[in-house]
């Protein structure tokens, strides 16, 4: 099963994408309509600054708009009263939610709203100042090696390669991630598909587009 993550402000777009296994989880993945969360609330505390989105939240689901059953009980991502502070400033205050597999959600606020801040903790590239954040029921503070096993995390702007092609990039972070054989060829060649990026895997990178390299970092991040 799979949770997106989604961050966003004009012009930027941060995903987190979790990964978790069950009895199924060698099926083929379902098509279904995803639920979409959207919360807002920030308040200027001084002029460019922000404090945490922690007032005014609204979320709304596909389900619940049609009369449908609620997600499932076991979130793959849950923040619980999350706070980061750097010094008098609270770049992350008190913030909660959960996501459920299969759920799409939108977070979204300002400049300096402490949404990044927010993605580094997910991504156990920060620590917060109070609170914690389970992925998959592991802790970023307790068990951040167990969330980098499970999660993976696509910024708005990565780490290219231009010695490399489209498929020696991909095949390259395969391995990284300890696939071996004929797992890492079918993995590299879903992510190719899945992309729409099969036509041009002997494309050097450093040739690439914006739009095409930001293709090519959610093959990395799958």
């Amino acid at each position: 099963m799979r949770a997106g993550f989604t961050g966003c402000r004009p012009g930027r777009t941060w995903r987190l994408l979790t990964r978790t296994r069950g009895s199924n989880a060698d099926a083929e993945p379902r098509t279904r309509n995803p639920y979409t969360f959207c919360w807002a609330g920030t308040r200027r505390t001084r002029p460019g600054h922000y404090q945490g989105v922690t007032t005014g939240v609204s979320v709304v689901t596909d389900e619940t708009e049609h009369g449908g059953e609620a997600p499932p009980s076991s979130p793959s991502i849950e923040i619980r009263h999350l706070h980061r502070f750097f010094g008098s400033l609270r770049a992350v205050d008190d913030v909660s939610f959960t996501a459920h597999p299969g759920q799409v959600l939108g977070f979204i606020g300002p400049n300096g709203a402490g949404k990044t801040t927010t993605m580094r903790i997910l991504a156990t590239l920060d620590l917060p100042t109070a609170g914690d954040a389970l992925i998959c029921g592991e802790s970023v503070i307790d068990k951040p090696d167990g969330v980098r096993r499970v999660l993976g995390f696509m910024p708005d702007s990565f780490g290219r390669y231009p010695n490399m092609n489209i498929s020696e990039y991909l095949d390259f972070f395969a391995r990284a991630y300890g696939l071996r054989g004929a797992s890492r060829r079918e993995a590299v060649e879903r992510v190719l598909d899945f992309t729409e990026l099969g036509d041009l895997v002997n494309k050097p990178i450093d040739t690439l587009s914006k739009g095409m390299s930001q293709r090519l970092c959610l093959g990395r991040t799958l």
